[in-house]
């Protein structure tokens, strides 16, 4: 599994831990994770008992967590090729949107997470300047239905996260 060079594996551990806490993720919960890569984000999980799976459109990636984590579910895909009618507890995108996103494509992705999750919908590490900005996420996911929208400020430690934002919303 591949993180951030100048990231520890400690401090990465750390803000994976923080995720699962505030997810309140516990052994055996399906999570799926959208533009996954080698599946850093999941390691830990699937250490700790949770199912996972993902995609990406890098297929070297792919086969890296293939190889990390066997027990795991994993497709060759961008974002746009969500597959929403597989049911998972926890649907998860760090790091997917940055500028290059179109608003339309933006809200597209959350409805299929949203659709996709039955439990929980995680965007991390959002960067600030973009059109969809916190209100946004806020205002969207309402309009979607979900039971609850919160900005948790997990962070990893001195790793420069300024501006940044995540978006946890329990659909039940």
């Amino acid at each position: 599994m591949t993180r951030h060079p100048e990231i520890s594996d400690a401090q990465w551990r750390t803000f994976v831990a923080d995720i699962a806490e505030a997810l309140e993720l516990r052994e055996g919960d399906r999570v799926f994770d959208v533009q996954c890569g080698t599946g850093a984000l999941l390691g830990p999980l699937y250490e700790a008992g949770c199912v996972v799976g993902g995609c990406d459109p890098d297929t070297a990636a792919i086969d890296k967590a293939r190889r990390d984590m066997p027990g795991g579910e994993w497709s060759v895909g961008d974002v746009t090729s969500l597959d929403a009618s597989e049911e998972w507890d926890v649907v998860i995108a760090c790091r997917v949107l940055d500028a290059s996103w179109e608003l339309a494509d933006a809200t597209e992705l959350l409805e299929k997470m949203v659709r996709k999750a039955a439990v929980a919908v995680a965007i991390l590490d959002v960067p600030p300047g973009l059109t969809f900005d916190d209100r946004w996420f806020l205002r969207s996911l309402s309009a979607l239905g979900v039971a609850s929208v919160r900005l948790p400020a997990l962070q990893i430690a001195e790793y420069d996260s300024a501006g940044r934002f995540n978006v946890i919303a329990r659909l039940r």
